[in-house]
């Protein structure tokens, strides 16, 4: 057997007993060591309840949204959004080992158009973006709001994930309609200085507030009361 198709145990933290495949790579021994990312996981397991509602966007080999399955119950609802095929391979062998059966996958971007753009995977698996000319491969791409469209009666999240390696402003721009309908709480990943600015003043200008985790660029973004 390929070993990047081999499982290892998680030993310790919220995923503690749930197994990870090697070739889903990232943050691999902190994950296995169940300290990746402490201070986001932990705020999730507070942002979100049994039969809760979570979206992943950009969510690599399902990390986040195996946190979320654990948290939410087999009566909460997960989304995994993500283009790169080879991430989804992973997910999905995640996902199917340890028997979470409330994950739906959607293998695509979520940006501020909806139509099939150009993914750059040079960076590796967990750094991959939306580009406009070079090297990489075709996905499709949606907005939030087509997809919300799209899905009638689908359940609102509760919590949501962003992280998608530069192309933040035009997610949310593509995120109106959604942003003024609902407000859940966002664990959001900035790329560079003047995105961050960008993101920021949006964020202020429809209803939250935020704050800086661990890393200058992970931000906790709740609704102002």
């Amino acid at each position: 057997m390929d070993i990047n198709e081999r499982f290892f145990p998680i030993l310790s933290g919220i995923l503690r007993f749930k197994w990870y495949a090697l070739g889903s790579r990232g943050k691999l021994a902190r994950v296995l060591m169940g300290t990746y990312e402490s201070e986001q996981t932990d705020l999730m397991d507070e942002a979100l309840g049994e039969g809760g509602v979570f979206w992943d966007i950009g969510a690599h080999a399902g990390y986040y949204s195996m946190v979320a399955n654990r948290i939410v119950g087999d009566t909460g609802e997960i989304i995994a959004f993500e283009p790169l095929p080879k991430n989804i391979h992973y997910m999905k062998k995640n996902f199917d080992r340890n028997k979470m059966t409330n994950i739906r996958i959607e293998a695509c971007a979520v940006g501020g158009t909806v139509s099939t753009r150009l993914f750059n995977t040079a960076c590796g698996s967990g750094r991959g973006s939306l580009i406009e000319e070079g090297e990489g491969i075709q996905v499709e791409t949606i907005t939030l709001d087509h997809f919300v469209e799209q899905n009638p009666g689908l359940r609102m999240p509760d919590a949501v994930k962003i992280d998608v390696e530069g192309a933040e402003v035009e997610l949310l721009a593509g995120a109106e309609t959604f942003f003024k309908q609902n407000k859940p709480i966002l664990f959001l990943s900035l790329h560079g200085p003047e995105i961050t600015v960008t993101c920021e003043n949006w964020l202020h200008e429809h209803g939250y507030e935020f704050k800086h985790l661990a890393g200058p660029d992970t931000f906790y973004c709740v609704p102002k009361r």
